[in-house]
């Protein structure tokens, strides 16, 4: 688990200003996906995970429905 801390907050919201999106939850987890070495992701959301993760220069993240 990745507790979510004042600058994980921050972070979010800096990858969503990047990102033109306002869904701090989603760029939480791509983040998480991050430190867990580009963990991959299952969602229903693909199109807004997918582009963060692009935002975030990591292309390689797999994003897949559960």
């Amino acid at each position: 688990m990745l507790p979510l801390t004042e600058a994980a907050a921050k972070a979010a919201a800096h990858l969503c200003q990047e990102n033109h999106s306002s869904d701090v939850v989603d760029a939480s987890v791509v983040l998480a996906s991050i430190a867990y070495e580009d963990a991959p992701i299952l969602t229903d959301d693909l199109g807004d995970i997918r582009s963060l993760a692009a935002c975030a220069n990591r292309k390689r993240i797999r994003v897949e429905r559960p």
